[in-house]
């Protein structure tokens, strides 16, 4: 959950074209983004945050050669009380630079803009284990030797 205090998240004056660029150092791999929108307590300013945007993934920090576009995603408008992340799934790409890239905002076309939080990552799976069978095996067949010294 988010509801940032004030002077923590990120706001900016609305410009006609608003790009939020993010360099991880290196290129990883990335299959998730996780947003907070713009989101204050107790405040109508909540049309602020973003609600259309693109994501770009690269390896070039001026995006000419993307690796990844997103289509046009949505991210609903703040509550002015706690949120979740609204997450964003993607096929597993690797990129040393992302864009999201802002083509609308919840309010006015002038003024404020604004996010509270940004989150890449990649999922991690767990992998199933083979021995797992072998310790299900295990298990039953001291279930079954307990029970047969129960009958006996």
């Amino acid at each position: 959950m988010k509801l940032h205090p004030s002077n923590t998240d990120w706001r900016s004056e609305l410009l006609a074209d608003v790009n939020l660029d993010f360099d991880f150092g290196s290129s990883v791999f990335l299959d998730t983004l996780a947003l907070w929108n713009y989101n204050v307590f107790d405040t109508i300013a909540t049309d602020r945050g973003i609600k259309d945007f693109t994501l770009i993934l690269s390896n070039n920090a001026n995006f000419s050669s993307p690796v990844y576009t997103s289509g046009t995603l949505t991210l609903p408008e703040g509550t002015a009380t706690p949120i979740s992340a609204t997450n964003f799934s993607f096929p597993v790409i690797k990129a040393r630079y992302a864009r999201i890239d802002v083509a609308s905002t919840w309010g006015p076309t002038t003024g404020v803009i604004g996010l509270s939080e940004v989150r890449f990552a990649q999922t991690v799976p767990v992998p199933e284990s083979s021995s797992g069978l072998g310790l299900l095996a295990l298990g039953l067949l001291g279930a079954g030797a307990a029970l047969k010294r129960h009958w006996n």
